[in-house]
């Protein structure tokens, strides 16, 4: 059965009773799936008992001047570096595996000695993705917050989203947003 559904569902109030059910029902195609873990067997080689960490970086239309006044704002080379640091402090080995609309400033600004990029992924690769990691680090927008509420694992957060003041702000309920286990950062 397919069922689609439109709004903004991100807020992890709507599924408290039921969030075993989302989690089971929420599968990738098994072509999907398959591509994504090829793409991490390939990639950990030698390094099969690290601990993933899926990035996500959203940038493109939130860099718009329109977005920005709306309240959207983007990541910061600090949150990624303290993101990353925090990670490799609690995990004494990890893998990070970056995704989303970021290009070439995600390649510039996520540096580790163990990265890969998701280059050339359909945007439901990339979710397949960063689905498949054990922790999450988030940046902003419904894509970034799905992945890491499906991860289910440890959360980081950019708490510079949205922007105080702003039409965004002044509307968003961070505690309905945002599960309180999530680190805020920034």
């Amino acid at each position: 059965m397919n069922i689609e559904l439109s709004g903004y569902y991100h807020s992890f109030k709507y599924f408290t009773e039921i969030e075993d059910d989302i989690r089971r029902e929420f599968t990738f195609k098994e072509s999907i799936q398959n591509k994504v873990n090829q793409f991490i067997q390939k990639s950990m080689v030698g390094y099969e008992n690290y601990t993933k960490v899926g990035i996500h970086v959203r940038r493109g239309d939130f860099l718009r001047e329109d977005a920005q006044k709306f309240g959207d704002a983007v990541a910061t080379p600090e949150y990624m570096e303290k993101s990353m640091k925090f990670f490799q402090e609690k995990f004494p080995r990890v893998w990070f595996f970056a995704a989303g609309n970021g290009g070439d400033w995600t390649k510039e600004n996520v540096k580790a000695d163990h990265v890969a990029f998701s280059e050339d992924f359909s945007p439901f690769e990339d979710l397949a993705l960063l689905s498949s990691c054990d922790h999450t680090i988030a940046t902003v927008g419904t894509f970034s917050w799905w992945a890491a509420w499906l991860t289910n694992g440890i959360t980081t957060y950019f708490e510079g989203f949205p922007v105080p003041n702003t039409r965004l702000g002044n509307r968003y309920i961070k505690e309905d947003y945002i599960p309180p286990n999530w680190i805020a950062m920034k």
